[in-house]
């Protein structure tokens, strides 16, 4: 599809253009969003505070839903860790039956091969919640109210596409830190194999010092100005390279502002980790919802609570003129 105002080639599932920012001839006759807002054509500067704020409200007016949310998550991983930590027993019942753990029986390799089937399951489950979570969290910041299974259950398609972006960005990732990573610690395991004094092992620690803080600038970086491509995806079904190249414009600009917001809501969502993980279910959502929200901010789309503090405004503006009374029949 070619986009009627800059001229771009880009995707048909895309409602507006990743380059320029305008929305496509189609959604400007019938679009999914909210009516009434355009999303801009040049990258906008993010609110901190309105951003932690609306987040919070959002939150407390919606806690149900996101304890929801935070079951879905926690509890489905949950269950094919237990089913793995049972085959696991099994497997090695299965080999002691058989003689002893160095026996490896047919039984016990089967039992094995289902505790990894499991470890997969997991991470799998997780990925699909998160995106599930982020449509579920785009669906309340837009005044949705309740919870959707439509939304925390998408289609197989989007999640390979939400799959495939996770993937290119932690490739990305480890190809910045690897390059430090790998000689700093050979470093540290000659160190600690034979003597502090191995001039080769302190050679590769020096060099992999600088190149691993130098990759992990460069991964906070990128992870940043990525932020809010598995937003767009979940939010547009968009392709992978078009979720990336529309989330790097709408950042630019707003870096450390990102990074203070992203680093902020990790904490309150990670709080749960300290009440033993059950408190997880609690504050895990908080995280999506505020990066829907950034979203929202970041592309001009007023949330729900933008459009409630309009209605107020406009009621003040224009009140109602007072009835007249009538007078008594005779």
């Amino acid at each position: 599809m070619i986009c009627h105002n800059c001229g771009a080639t880009i995707s048909h599932n895309n409602n507006f253009c990743t380059y320029c920012g305008a929305r496509t001839l189609e959604t400007l006759e019938t679009s999914d969003y909210l009516a009434g807002t355009p999303l801009p054509s040049a990258p906008r500067s993010l609110d901190l505070g309105k951003l932690l704020g609306d987040t919070f409200e959002l939150y407390k007016q919606h806690f149900g839903t996101m304890c929801l949310i935070g079951v879905l998550f926690c509890g489905i991983p949950l269950i094919f860790y237990l089913c793995g930590v049972a085959f696991i027993v099994a497997g090695m019942i299965a080999m002691v039956a058989a003689g002893g753990p160095a026996v490896p029986t047919p039984l016990a390799t089967l039992f094995l091969g289902l505790y990894f089937l499991m470890i997969i399951c997991i991470i799998l489950s997780q990925l699909y919640i998160t995106l599930g979570a982020i449509r579920q969290c785009l669906y309340v910041a837009r005044g949705g109210v309740g919870f959707r299974a439509d939304l925390m259950f998408p289609p197989v398609i989007m999640f390979l596409k939400f799959f495939g972006l996770m993937f290119i960005i932690g490739l990305v990732v480890y190809a910045f830190t690897l390059p430090g990573a790998i000689p700093f610690f050979v470093g540290l395991t000659m160190l600690d194999a034979h003597s502090v004094d191995n001039p080769f092992a302190v050679i590769l620690i020096v060099i992999g010092i600088p190149l691993l803080v130098i990759g992990i600038i460069l991964t906070i970086w990128v992870s940043v100005r990525w932020y809010l491509a598995y937003v767009f995806l979940a939010d547009q079904n968009a392709g992978v390279i078009d979720s990336m190249r529309y989330s790097w414009r709408v950042t630019l600009g707003n870096f450390w502002i990102l990074l203070l917001a992203s680093i902020v809501l990790g904490i309150c969502a990670g709080i749960g980790y300290f009440l033993c993980g059950v408190g997880l279910i609690l504050t895990v959502a908080i995280s999506w919802l505020g990066a829907a929200l950034a979203y929202l901010q970041l592309t001009g789309q007023p949330n729900c609570l933008d459009y409630a503090a309009m209605q107020r405004q406009l009621d003040f503006s224009y009140p109602q003129e007072p009835e007249t009374p009538t007078e008594p029949e005779a």
